[in-house]
């Protein structure tokens, strides 16, 4: 069989390093071409629940009936971003897969959640008109224990989608701060007030720019990185996350 060099060392590498699907840990079935190749089990994937409308027109959380425009919470605060979509619930299966991800090292199940997005959110996103895209920034300490950043990892992906500039350097969290999902939602605020800061030569002459994260909880991240953005010249941030917490 005639092989190019570089397709059997896709053969190798599947061989000695299979993929595995993000929801079930299980090995994926290998198939060498990049086009046809699985991210996920087809049937694992119907453990997410995939959100459609109704949703929260600021958040993007589901909602319980139709004619409610806002979820609970944002219905009672303002938010600094403009308005934000998630693709699933955060539910056990959707839980699982970003734990692995982050605390497991298994920074490969990036590509799937951002495929995920990509169908899920792709034409919300296109719609914004967005100038460039950037990632939920962490610790330089948490940097160095993970080795990735997955928001940023999750950017770079939506940012090939978009044909638009990543900017890896926009928002910088000065130092570490308490994990997010030990603290209320008022805690989670001050917990990031004085972490992140905005770049401003990053953001110079962007006035449009789509955040993206794992995770949307309570907002508190986004309105951090958010009003930081704007402080460095954005005028609309908007957000993009793998999953929302708290829909019914």
């Amino acid at each position: 069989m005639n092989l190019t060099l570089e397709k059997t060392g896709r053969i190798l590498a599947g061989m000695l390093f299979p993929a595995v699907c993000p929801i079930c840990g299980e090995k994926l079935p290998f198939i060498m071409s990049a086009q046809e190749r699985q991210l996920v089990h087809p049937e694992c994937e119907k453990k997410l629940r995939m959100i459609t409308e109704p949703y929260c027109r600021r958040c993007g959380k589901p909602l319980q009936s139709a004619q409610d425009e806002y979820c609970y919470d944002c219905s009672r605060r303002k938010h600094a971003f403009d308005s934000g979509r998630s693709a699933v619930c955060y539910n056990d299966a959707a839980a699982s897969a970003v734990f692995a991800c982050k605390y497991g090292k298994r920074q490969e199940y990036t590509a799937y959640f951002a495929d995920l997005m990509i169908r899920r959110l792709g034409s919300w996103m296109r719609g914004l008109q967005a100038e460039a895209v950037t990632g939920v920034p962490v610790s330089p300490e948490r940097l160095r224990e993970r080795g990735f950043n997955q928001a940023q990892l999750l950017a770079r992906y939506i940012g090939e989608y978009l044909h638009l500039p990543v900017l890896e350097d926009a928002l910088l969290r000065r130092r570490r701060t308490a994990a997010q999902k030990t603290l209320g939602p008022r805690e989670r605020k001050r917990n990031l007030e004085h972490a992140v800061t905005v770049n401003p030569a990053a953001m110079k002459g962007i006035r449009t720019i789509l955040l993206v994260d794992d995770i949307y909880t309570t907002g508190s991240t986004a309105d951090v990185c958010a009003a930081a953005l704007k402080r460095g010249g954005a005028e609309h941030v908007f957000i993009a996350t793998v999953c929302i917490g708290g829909g019914m």
